[in-house]
């Protein structure tokens, strides 16, 4: 049995049963008691508040939504809550008190925290969701992780294997070479697989996950989130809580307007005055407080909670408010302070009060992350003897918190504001070295399952001053990602490894990995930041002149061309591919491949005949070659003709392309893209309801596909926005402008 104080830690490990109804009185218990049931299977999260903190305040309304959320979850009708709203008004205050207010016996609830930092480590918030639900823990190896998600998976689908292989993945465990599925179908086929599982997982019980800050989300992630959003038919027991601030959009316009009745949106609003100075009252636990007070917490305040909690904590720190009795007491002068409006500069000042201990435990828990154990902390500051009673300080200002308890506890900042104005208040150089001993500790920690912790290792040498263990880790980092389909953060790895080389003369020795770098920032960054490739691919060129490699000179101009065309700088693309079109052998693949490439550039400026001609004599030398030279090839054929006003030869290069993807499943994305081209032919016969079935079947594919490939939607919007300017619909018109802007 255990008492009240325990009561919060040991509940997240145990299943407790409140056992005070059943004491005598005449024991003289003066205190909750609790028995100890049985032992969770998951761990579940809940944090010790400490300092002053107000009771839950005028979200009444906010928290009832969610009540009928639940309610439809029981009932059988999953879907999406979205909390929004700025920094420090409240939206994991709300989520806590709606978690700590159902009955977690009968719910499971899974949870994942963005971090500005994690931005580049792709599907973070998903490996930690089923981290939890496989019960993986950190420091497992890959033979115990292989066995958990098996052991999980195998006892909850019919077909294993069609699973396990994705999720695999995710833990870097290979069961198949990842360059064998070109990177689209590979994703298609993790989202599917992820979905499958969630869905398995819930059937028992019902699932509540709770993501918070997508604003920091990876790119990977969020279009994880989407396509799962696309199936809101087919969640039915599953319920989704997903918190940002105001600036991110978590929807598209179209997706936005389509919103099943399951999908609930919650903005939340600073407090009111009356508000404010309810939860004033509640902090200081007092109906009378200084007129002074409550006229500058009103002013300065704005009603946003958690600037109201940094203001109070600032003038009890500075004196400038202090309680005598049950009294509080505010100086003369305090109706003259000067309190900014800068949330930032307030946190400052209250660092600033802080002893000289604290206050570099906090610096240094800050470049370990807004989530810290403090066993890293003991081994990396030059007074680990000061760590304890420093956390325990900190903790009772109300600048962190911790959870868990023993070897299990952790801390985590307050709030992300706090986190980010500690961590940019320490000198450059002094977070390059902790960023140096964070990674060696990781480095050492996980030296038998390196590739799992990739990404956390690659970040802090990142930011350290140790370039050659940055450069090796970046590219380790982004080999991995490169394997999952993650390729915008892969393309990030990349430009991280180029810059490094670059800019320190002593590691020009590592041309090598420069050049392979190079070359991955095209295969991943091509579709996205046409115009960041290009300017690397110019670098690349100048490598390969200099080595007087005429084979990938030529290559690389070919790839130069392409983005040329991507960033529309069409008449450098034109020049350039033109004097080597006409420099090479008329029939020969490197000839076919600079027509492909040019293509585009001769597109616009109505090279229309000479593009097609050369695209018919490019088929018959891409057919030898491989299928997606061959689709390009008759891409090429079915622009050029359908711009000339040969329908009939586009509407037939158009169906090749078709049904050579349909081949070719690794041609999925040209397949969609193929389809939208096909309705603008069909536009141009004025064939309305065919130009909408391929439009259609366009857009199933990038659902299949899980979002994130912008150029698909680009093009499939302006084609639909045309029809619907053809057709008068202007409502439609204005959406499909939207999206395209967007």
């Amino acid at each position: 049995m255990i008492g009240q104080n325990p009561y919060h830690n040991v509940s997240r490990y145990y299943e407790l049963e409140d056992i005070t109804p059943g004491i005598p009185k005449d024991v003289g218990v003066n205190e909750r008691i609790f028995k100890v049931i049985d032992e969770r299977s998951r761990p579940f999260r809940i944090r010790r508040e400490k300092g002053y903190r107000s009771e839950f305040i005028a979200r009444r309304f906010e928290l009832k939504q969610l009540y009928n959320a639940l309610e439809d979850l029981k009932n059988g009708n999953g879907g999406f809550v979205e909390v929004s709203g700025e920094a420090g008004v409240g939206k994991t205050r709300l989520i806590n008190e709606f978690k700590n207010s159902i009955d977690l016996n009968k719910i499971n609830w899974v949870e994942g925290y963005c971090f500005s930092y994690f931005v580049n480590y792709p599907f973070i918030l998903f490996l930690n969701l089923l981290s939890e639900i496989f019960s993986i823990k950190e420091g497992d190896s890959k033979s115990t992780i292989r066995m958990k998600i098996e052991g999980v998976i195998n006892g909850l689908v019919d077909e294993p294997q069609e699973i396990i292989p994705h999720i695999y993945s995710l833990y870097s465990i290979r069961s198949e070479d990842p360059g064998a599925i070109e990177p689209t179908l590979f994703k298609l086929n993790l989202f599917e697989s992820v979905h499958k599982l969630l869905i398995a997982y819930s059937k028992d019980k019902p699932l509540i996950i709770a993501f918070e800050d997508l604003q920091w989300a990876d790119r990977s992630s969020i279009d994880l989130i989407r396509y799962l959003i696309s199936k809101n038919g087919h969640i039915s027991s599953i319920l989704f809580i997903l918190s940002h601030r105001n600036e991110f959009s978590l929807l598209t316009v179209r997706q936005s307007l389509e919103k099943s009745v399951n999908y609930r949106d919650i903005n939340l609003k600073n407090l009111s005055d009356e508000d404010s100075r309810v939860m004033l009252e509640s902090m200081l636990q007092s109906e009378r407080l200084p007129k002074e007070l409550l006229k500058l917490v009103m002013t300065t305040g704005e009603g946003n909670p958690f600037y109201i909690e940094e203001i109070i904590n600032s003038l009890i720190e500075s004196r400038k408010l202090s309680k005598k009795g049950n009294e509080w007491i505010a100086l003369p002068d305090i109706s003259s302070s000067v309190l900014t409006k800068d949330i930032k500069e307030l946190v400052i000042s209250r660092l600033d009060h802080l002893n000289l201990s604290s206050k570099q435990i906090l610096y240094e828990a800050s470049v370990i992350g807004r989530v810290f154990n403090p066993s890293i902390l003991t081994m990396i500051t030059a007074i680990p003897e000061k760590v304890e009673d420093s956390l325990r300080h900190l903790e009772f200002l109300n600048l962190i918190e911790s959870f868990g308890f023993g070897e299990d506890e952790d801390f985590i900042f307050k709030h992300a504001i706090i986190h980010d104005v500690t961590y940019s208040s320490i000198p450059l150089e002094t977070r390059k070295t902790l960023h140096r001993k964070i990674g060696k500790y990781y480095e050492d920690l996980y030296s038998e399952n390196l590739d799992l912790h990739l990404d956390l290792i690659a970040y802090h040498y990142s930011e350290s001053d140790d370039y050659e263990k940055a450069i090796y880790f970046c590219m380790m980092a982004g080999e991995k990602s490169y394997g999952n389909a993650s390729l915008y953060e892969a393309g990030k790895y990349y430009l991280k490894v180029v810059e490094y080389i670059k800019g320190y003369p002593q590691l020009g020795f590592l041309q090598d990995t420069l050049l392979v770098a190079l070359h991955r920032i095209f295969d991943c960054l091509k579709m996205t930041d046409p115009a960041i490739v290009l300017e690397h691919l110019k670098l690349m060129l100048s490598i390969y002149e200099e080595r007087e490699d005429e084979f990938n000179t030529l290559i690389t101009k070919g790839l130069m061309i392409s983005m040329y065309a991507g960033s529309n700088r069409w008449e450098e693309g034109k020049k350039l591919g033109e004097e080597l079109i006409s420099s090479l052998e008329s029939g020969s693949v490197t000839w076919a491949i600079i027509i492909i490439a040019t293509s585009m550039c001769m597109l616009s400026f109505g090279d229309l005949r000479k593009l097609f001609d050369y695209a018919v004599l490019s088929i018959d030398v891409a057919k030898e070659v491989n299928p997606l030279m061959l689709a390009s090839a008759y891409l090429c054929a079915y622009t050029s003709s359908s711009w000339m006003g040969d329908v009939s030869a586009a509407l037939k290069y158009t169906q090749l392309t078709l049904d050579l993807c349909k081949e070719n499943k690794n041609l999925i994305d040209l397949e969609a893209f193929s389809h939208s081209y096909q309705g603008f032919i069909y536009l141009l016969q004025g064939q309305y309801d065919r130009v909408k079935e391929s439009l259609k079947n366009s857009q199933r594919i990038e659902e299949e596909l899980g979002g994130g490939y912008y150029y698909l939607s680009a093009f499939r919007y302006f084609v639909s926005g045309l029809m619907y300017n053809e057709l008068g619909d202007w409502d439609n018109l204005e959406i499909e402008a939207d999206e395209l802007v967007n």
